[in-house]
């Protein structure tokens, strides 16, 4: 397990090294990144936690660069630490265990300032690195194209963008469990055919008509319903003080 430094904090592990991070930029300025392998190299000088991405003609690649401070045995990222020294960082993570990439199977390196990669951890205050990402609405969008131009890519983009990610991938598993049985009443089954409904059109959330709404009606169903689903699942196991 790792954890990523702050541009802000006084104990991030680049203090004092931020110049370094203009090296890789140097390095490709220069014309001295011809390959994958030399963008790696160049971005694993950067101190600063950085997504960066590589393409040419022939190959594309990814590197996740920054000095990420490994943590001592026994600390849990979930838990307070004693500060009594015996808990500090032990060392850095080698550039070989940066999350990287060279000419995926898929054709694809997707990334929308996200988990860089899958088991991957990241600063102590980020919670939000779960097994959903918002990555993943831009890479259904992507596959719905075979072949991508810049303008493909845009599109996929700008539609990942506005999409409400609880309604593209949290509905089909609360639908899934809710199937078997019937709504407590006609409202609530209309409710959830609204949901269906708006995921099936893309589960878009823009405001076309610039009335200051969204256009459909699902948003507003998902606004007040998922708060209430959250606390139905983990209230049983937290309790509802900690819900």
């Amino acid at each position: 397990a790792v954890v990523g430094g702050s541009f802000r904090h006084p104990r991030r592990a680049s203090r004092g090294r931020d110049a370094a991070f203009l090296l890789p930029f140097e390095a490709m300025s220069a014309n001295r990144v011809r390959s994958p392998k030399d963008f790696i190299g160049a971005f694993a000088k950067s101190p600063f936690t950085f997504n960066a991405i590589y393409a040419d003609h022939r190959d594309i690649a990814t590197y996740s660069a920054g000095l990420l401070p490994k943590r001592a045995p026994g600390v849990d990222i979930g838990l307070p630490t004693k500060g009594t020294g015996q808990y500090e960082w032990r060392g850095f993570l080698s550039p070989k265990g940066h999350p990287q990439s060279i000419d995926p199977p898929s054709g694809l390196l997707v990334n929308w300032n996200g988990k860089p990669a899958l088991g991957f951890s990241s600063a102590d205050d980020e919670w939000t690195y779960g097994s959903i990402q918002r990555k993943d609405l831009l890479t259904g969008e992507l596959a719905r194209t075979s072949k991508h131009t810049l303008a493909t890519v845009t599109g996929a983009m700008n539609a990942a963008a506005t999409e409400d990610l609880y309604v593209v991938r949290a509905w089909p598993t609360i639908r899934a469990i809710l199937k078997p049985g019937t709504g407590p009443s006609a409202r609530a089954e209309q409710l959830a055919t609204l949901l269906d409904r708006w995921r099936a059109a893309g589960g878009s959330r823009l405001d076309r008509n610039g009335d200051g709404t969204v256009d459909d009606p699902g948003a507003a169903i998902m606004d007040v319903a998922f708060p209430r689903l959250g606390a139905a699942a983990l209230q049983p196991v937290l309790g509802a003080k900690l819900v």
